[in-house]
């Protein structure tokens, strides 16, 4: 049985990048505390892709029809079209034309969760490596400053104990060796 994943998706990841963002705004200005942080206080590819698919398999099951047809107007042409795609049944034609514009979409929407998935994985990656460059520099500012006001250290901390959080469930999820080597202050 597979494992729960702590990140399913990208909107999954938003938070991340809403705490790693506020990790490096608390970087760069040393007054920044719990009261004054925003943290604290498209189609679908998919879609597009099956869209596309849509519209190759519309065009295939056209250019199939109109052959079916050929000599043929009105009604009797769509029966006839019809019964030509269905080896004599118009209903089974029916069935082959959907069949001829189901079957490009459907190639579409997996490559494109192909795609999506592999470039999820690179981004979770690329997040739970910058978590930990964050997470480091967070402990090396917080040991560097003397004169800290005790809101912004308890802001630090917090700020650290989130980042370790997310630095295990990225560990989790990318089947990477947890690292106990991570301290809090």
């Amino acid at each position: 049985m597979a494992k729960k994943k702590n990140f399913k998706n990208i909107k999954d990841l938003e938070n991340v990048v809403g705490l790693l963002n506020e990790v490096e705004e608390a970087l760069k200005d040393v007054s920044k505390t719990f009261f004054n942080s925003k943290f604290f206080n498209s189609p679908a590819p998919e879609f597009i892709a099956g869209l596309g698919g849509f519209g190759v398999g519309a065009a295939a099951a056209a250019a199939a029809f109109k052959a079916a047809a050929a000599g043929s107007v009105g009604g009797g042409a769509i029966l006839k079209a019809l019964a030509a795609l269905g080896l004599g049944s118009a209903k089974v034609g029916l069935f082959t034309v959907g069949g001829i514009i189901a079957i490009p979409v459907g190639i579409a929407v997996a490559f494109m969760a192909l795609f999506k998935r592999n470039k999820f994985k690179k981004e979770k990656l690329r997040l739970y490596q910058l978590a930990i460059q964050r997470h480091n520099t967070l402990i090396q500012e917080l040991n560097d400053k003397a004169n800290v006001s005790e809101n912004r250290i308890e802001y630090l901390q917090t700020l650290i104990v989130l980042l370790k959080k997310t630095i295990v469930a990225f560990q989790e999820d990318l089947e990477i060796k947890t690292d106990d080597s991570l301290t809090t202050i």
